[in-house]
């Protein structure tokens, strides 16, 4: 009824981390690759892996599920709901970690605190990170670490690693390259295909 009589269209229905390789392999930063990769945060944190033309879904379509990716020793029960990468450095994982260290911290100053810890999101964070908020610096810092050692372990997986992460480079890059992970960065910038 919708489409008033149009010619009939088929529709299929995939995961987002799917969805968003296919769309950039279609119009966007991997059109005419073979191998890409695309990360994705947001609430959770998955990836998009594009072999051979084709999108690499795994068993029971579950490739690309990186949230689960285990960046930190030990397993903490708390990782037990979206695994350890998720949980630190998602955006869900940013707001957690950084009431976490609120929690850890109770002495230490911080705007956040002037938050409701059930209402504290990301863009609070990234906020008070803008004003060298010391909880917002030290939560972004696990985040960008989480980050980078999961894009540096790609690195190794496909011959071509482009980054859906431009815009936060952007925004923290000159900040990382001051920091220990410095490293981390320099391996992703210098991996061909990366900055495509």
């Amino acid at each position: 009824e919708r489409t008033g009589g149009a010619e009939r269209v088929r529709v299929a229905v995939d995961s987002d981390r799917a969805c968003s390789i296919l769309g950039e392999k279609w119009q966007g930063a991997a059109r005419g690759c073979g191998h890409a990769i695309f990360i994705a945060v947001g609430t959770g944190i998955g990836l998009g892996v594009l072999v051979n033309g084709h999108v690499l879904r795994g068993a029971h379509d579950i490739a690309g599920a990186t949230g689960w990716m285990a960046l930190e020793r030990p397993f903490h029960e708390r990782y037990t709901a979206c695994g350890c990468f998720e949980y630190a450095a998602s955006g869900e994982g940013i707001a957690r970690v950084a009431r976490d260290f609120l929690g850890e911290t109770p002495r230490r100053d911080s705007a956040l605190r002037a938050i409701p810890p059930e209402s504290l999101n990301a863009r609070d964070v990234f906020a008070a990170f803008d004003q060298g908020d010391p909880v917002a610096v030290a939560t972004l810092e696990k985040a960008i670490a989480y980050w980078g050692m999961a894009a540096a372990n790609y690195v190794d997986k496909l011959p071509y690693l482009y980054r859906e992460f431009e815009e936060a480079y952007d925004y923290v890059g000159e900040w990382c390259e001051e920091r220990p992970f410095k490293n981390a960065a320099d391996l992703i910038r210098k991996t061909p295909g990366f900055w495509q």
